[in-house]
């Protein structure tokens, strides 16, 4: 059984960025990204959700372990990918 759903994945995509041809994964507290950010990029592959569903999704995510909270910026948390969360997207659940 699957610990995460179809929204926890589609937040999780958030963390993995093409750049150039290059992928870059945020997986440091550095490379935090906030929940204005994540919507943002939900809202740009139509998969909209309000700030509490995101919210509440995030703090499963981190519960899970699939995300940490990074550094705070400009007073709001931040997220970054774990080990276990890149296997979650890799398909290695």
């Amino acid at each position: 059984m699957f610990d995460i759903d179809r929204t926890d994945f589609q937040i999780m995509t958030t963390f993995k960025v093409e750049e150039d041809g290059t992928v870059i994964t945020l997986d440091k507290p550095t490379d935090g990204i906030t929940i204005a950010e994540i919507m943002e990029y939900l809202d740009s592959i139509n998969a909209h959700k309000s700030r509490k569903t995101v919210y509440l999704h995030l703090q499963k995510l981190v519960k899970t372990e699939y995300l940490k909270k990074g550094i705070v910026y400009n007073h709001a948390d931040s997220y970054y990918i774990t080990e276990k969360g890149k296997n979650a997207l890799k398909g290695d659940l």
